[in-house]
């Protein structure tokens, strides 16, 4: 019996969730007040509530979302901590908001509620008698809320200036897949029943309010924004300063009314400095004429007082391609948000600082085209975010490419710098394929079906927006414009005012186009799977040629292939979505050369195989192309770049030199940097270079990297006699693929050889030494923003080949712990440091574990760069180091070939203190030895010693200067035995492996 109860159970179960479409409506009537001295709204709802679903409801779940502003426990507070945004975490009470005075009731009848165990600004409110299907019922409630500072998200206020978002107690969505309340996320947005909202709001009467809805009755109002509108034109050509002081507030009130249909939320902004103006714009299809409104201060009314045509433009162009905008009005409003450039809501976008008329108009065009991509078809936000930032990226790039054809991405760059940094290729969409790019190369992507909250920042954007943007425009020029634009046009109208999901999507497509296109919404959109397609061959035929294209990675896509004529496309043929395939040409002319993707327009992170020559030798080889410092790949050459550049040390003195290398800001499966300079010192060639591949594994490695270094430089340098190293050094990294991408934690696991060749001569002798040395490295770096961590393991083996050979081994662990106590990240530093030597080379001081860290003789593997490797403590250059083994900031002779330990730390003062400097201590301990001339015993102990001082730091970890102020005795004395002053003790940190570009980058963004 009991296994038929539960078979039963899992039956209507399996009948809920199979359940026809449905869609609940919510009615909101609200009327709120703001109190501008406090920063507060107080006011009464009301929401009929009507259950379209087959089911019975016994409460309703409803979002309390200015909560999310009360602590930083709250998922906001900890979804913005782990991005770095650390206002929440350090809020004072003022800054923080929240909603309180409830009272749930249905007529004159209390309701019994509870707020969500784990979040806060989620509440259940439990209905006394269930809503059955069909039935409607109206819940009240009177609410305050507190407005938080706007710099911790949406909802907030900077002054007397006001973002009303995300305000009002608001049922969460119930449809086929069951409740869906969710606790607000700035990454990650909305999900909202669809309904009317009657509100009215009332405040000091010398506020420009810009809203969701039409105005009821507001003759007066719009009499009062059409004089304002006209002064604005007035004054705009005349306006030298920006005024950005708070007008008093009215003694008198106002009450304005809006009123809303087929929409799922509301927002107001109010301003007493907002400047106004107004237009309109006649639809495509109806022809129907709609307001549109921009209000904003001075800060940038340079800017915005030529916005209209941004507004207007978006509007039509929307509305041309995808469907008419049903709604009276569109307003873009001038505001200070945290969440972003710009922030959407149904009529209404809120912009932030832009900066350039270029800036401007893509955020009002990004955030109008909202209403259809939001506003109009009403998904998921939260769990499929691609359905409204990505396809609205991609209209978005379309009204640019639309309006402006011809300009380079990069809105005003004149045209001849366009072009020598090979920027004039492409168009305004390549801002998407550049984020894309950056995240896929470095195999960091993410797939576009996923839930918000689990993309790292860098993929909401890369991934999100711009992968799902230049995606669909791939499927637009599959299909063409024409066909694509009927089926996003059957697609809006089939669900506008709904909840589309992301198979209805598919559907749409699949039944519009009558393909199966499965290759696009589960490969591509479900995975990070890449389009690598390679020329294999072409073959001439009596009537064209045959070019065979073959995939080089898992995922099988339709491509394009183009017959070149010099260097106009000819002929584009597309390929299917399979494995290999021979694609033909018909054509009576000789092709230049084949390519595939000619005009860019497929998400390629691999384009070096894209191209075939007609004829001659080398033919998958593309024409060369010098390119000076940097710039964008052009696909369509094989581009070297190259610049100046020049060193210095103590032996090799002035060097002179050129750079050349194949990468820019993203990885490449091949790349190489070559650096060979001139030594007016030593009169001969120094340098340095490197070659890798990197590789990206399905599955468990995000990378992995084969290269190998090499260095050539001096190391003494007097008279007659010379001494130099040349050091070749192949290495093979694994970096492993994140659990969890957002937690920023990096696991890697290297080994590398180094070969290195010693040589003195002089006119008499010629030295040679080797050393070989075999390492492994492991490594857990987690970045965190607050208390960022990491342990290293390190391994070394190997020998020494001169007059004799002997080997040594030596294992260390180096623990790096940082506490950020401020929100400007200052913070403290602890540095553990434990090495052991299990055999040495005796008789030779390289072979040591200092007590200082290593020193230009020490580093006998060439790892860092010197300025002076060989002085003594007299010259200033000696007193370079590297926080490495002891660390310790002062000049110490200590060292050991046993085992060494050490605890550094770090103190920053807080950056409001303004003053250049810190403070540091290093504490080491090591063996020692005692010899008693009575009993010939000798003793061993352990020795520690003690320093402390000022720390100034030019760039952080790059470029530091440590003044040593406190010594251990034992120290002291050897100081003042030797005579050393304190000038002498002063150690400085010049790291030039930290200023590595692409190191940067990758600690930057990953």
């Amino acid at each position: 019996m009991r296994f038929i109860y539960g078979l039963l159970l899992i039956l209507s179960v399996h009948s809920a969730s199979a359940q026809e479409y449905f869609q609940q409506k919510v009615d909101y009537t609200i009327d709120v007040a703001l109190d501008d001295k406090l920063h507060q709204l107080h006011g009464n709802i009301s929401f009929a509530y009507t259950n379209n679903s087959p089911n019975e409801l016994a409460f309703i779940y409803v979002h309390l979302w200015p909560n999310a502003y009360q602590s930083v426990n709250s998922a906001l507070g900890q979804q913005i901590t782990e991005e770095g945004n650390l206002n929440l975490y350090y809020a004072t009470s003022d800054d923080k908001g929240f909603i309180d005075s409830l009272n749930f009731k249905i007529n004159t009848q209390t309701l019994t509620w509870e707020l969500d165990a784990k979040h806060k600004d989620i509440a259940k409110v439990l209905l006394p008698t269930g809503l059955k299907s069909g039935e409607t019922v109206v819940i009240s409630t009177p609410f305050r809320v507190k407005i938080p500072n706007s710099n911790i998200s949406r909802l907030g206020h900077v002054g007397q200036s006001y973002q009303i978002t995300q305000w009002y107690p608001k049922p969460a969505v119930y449809d086929k897949d069951g409740w869906h309340a969710m606790p607000y996320l700035s990454q990650g947005e909305f999900y909202s029943e669809f309904g009317s909202f009657n509100v009215r709001i009332t405040l000091p009467e010398n506020y420009v309010i810009g809203a969701t809805g039409d105005l009821v009755n507001g003759e007066k109002e719009l009499a009062w924004l059409e004089n304002i509108h006209q002064s604005t034109l007035k004054k705009l050509d005349t306006l030298k300063s920006r005024n950005l002081s708070f007008p008093a507030s009215a003694s008198t009130t106002k009450t304005l009314h809006y009123y809303q249909e087929n929409v799922h939320d509301f927002a107001w902004f109010a301003d007493k400095r907002f400047n106004v103006l107004r237009s309109k714009v006649e639809l495509p299809y109806s022809k129907r004429e709609v307001e549109t409104w921009l209000m904003f201060t001075d800060n940038e009314a340079r800017l915005w007082k030529n916005a209209l045509p941004y507004i207007n433009d978006a509007v039509y162009y929307y509305s041309l391609w995808t469907g008419d905008y049903p709604y009276n009005h569109a307003t873009a409003v001038d505001g200070t948000i945290s969440a972003g450039a710009g922030m959407e809501y149904p009529n209404i976008t809120v912009i932030g600082t832009s900066g350039t008329a270029k800036s401007l108009e893509t955020v009002i065009v990004h955030e109008v085209g909202h209403n259809w991509f939001y506003g109009i078809l009403g998904s998921n936000e939260r769990e499929n975010a691609w359905m409204d930032e990505g396809l609205n990226s991609f209209y978005e790039n379309r009204y640019f490419e639309t309006k402006y054809p011809g300009i380079p991405f990069i809105g005003g760059m004149p045209e001849g710098l366009a072009k020598s940094f090979g920027l004039d290729i492409y168009s305004h969409r390549y801002t998407q394929d550049l984020t894309y790019l950056i995240s896929a190369t470095y195999n960091a992507d993410q797939p576009i079906v996923l839930h918000s909250a689990k993309y790292t920042p860098l993929n909401y954007g890369a991934i999100v927006y711009s992968k799902t943007a230049i995606m669909f425009d791939y499927l637009k020029e599959y299909f063409g414009a024409e066909k694509f634009d009927q089926i996003m046009q059957t697609y809006y109208e089939t669900w506008k005012f709904k909840h589309p999901s992301p198979k209805d999507v598919q559907d749409v497509f699949e039944k519009e186009s009558g393909e199966n296109l499965s290759w696009f919404f589960n490969d591509m959109m479900r995975s990070t799977k890449k389009i690598d397609y390679k020329i294999v061959k072409r073959k001439k035929t009596n009537d064209g040629y045959n070019v065979v294209v073959k995939s080089n990675s898992k995922l099988n896509a339709p491509i394009s292939v183009s017959a070149m004529v010099g260097d106009s496309i000819y002929q584009t043929v597309w390929s299917k979505p399979v494995k290999k395939d021979t694609v033909f040409f018909s054509t009576t002319n000789k092709p230049k050369y084949f390519r595939i993707n000619a005009d860019l327009r497929i998400p390629e992170a691999n384009v070096s195989n894209n191209y075939l020559r007609n004829g001659g030798m080398l033919k998958k080889v593309e024409p060369l192309r010098l390119q000076f410092l940097g710039g964008i790949d052009n696909p369509n050459k094989t581009t070297i770049y190259y610049a100046p550049i020049m060193g210095w040390n103590n032996y090799d003195q002035f060097m002179l030199g050129m750079a050349f290398y194949n990468r820019t800001l993203y990885e490449r499966p091949f790349e190489y940097a070559l650096l060979p300079m001139y030594s007016f010192g030593r009169k001969n060639l120094t340098g340095l270079g490197n070659v890798k591949f990197n590789i990206q594994p399905e599955h468990t490695f995000q990378k992995i990297s084969v290269g190998v270094n090499t260095k050539r430089f001096g190391t003494f340098n007097e008279g007659n006699a010379q001494a130099g190293y040349n050091k070749i050094a192949p290495f093979i990294d694994f970096v492993f693929k994140p659990n969890a991408p957002r937690k920023r934690i990096k696991t890697t696991l290297s080994f590398n050889y180094d070969f290195i060749q010693n040589q003195f001569k002089d006119e008499i002798i010629s030295i040679n030494e080797t050393i070989n040395q075999l390492g492994t490295t492991f490594k857990v770096n987690s970045r965190q923003i607050l208390k960022p961590k990491s342990i290293e393991v390190n391994y070394v083996m190997g020998n020494v080949i001169n007059a004799t050979t002997q080997t040594f081994s030596r294992l260390s662990v180096t623990a790096n712990y940082r506490h950020n106590y401020t929100k400007e990240l200052d913070g403290i530093d602890i540095r553990f440091y434990a090495g052991k030597y299990f055999n040495t080379v005796l008789g030779d001081r390289r072979f040591r574990l200092y007590e200082g860290g290593d020193n230009g003789l020490s580093d006998f593997t060439y790892e860092s760069m010197y300025f002076g490797r060989r002085e003594s403590y007299v010259n200033a250059l000696s007193q370079q180091m590297i926080m490495n083994q002891g660390a310790m900031r002062t000049l110490t002779p200590f060292y050991t070939s046993e085992w060494l330990t050490a605890l550094n730390f770090d103190f920053e003062l807080p950056s409001t203190i303004k003053l250049p400097f810190g403070f540091y201590a290093d504490f080491a301990a090591m063996p020692s030895y005692t010899f008693n001339v009575n009993t010939g015993v000798t003793t061993k102990n352990i020795q520690t010693h003690f320093v402390a001082g000022l720390s100034i730091s030019v760039v952080k970890n790059v470029v530091d200067i440590y003044l040593p102020l406190f010594h251990s005795l034992d120290l002291k004395e050897i100081h003042q035995f030797n005579d050393i002053s304190f000038l002498q003790t002063i150690r400085f940190n010049i790291n030039i492996n930290k200023l590595n570009p692409y190191k940067i980058i990758e600690r930057t963004i990953f």
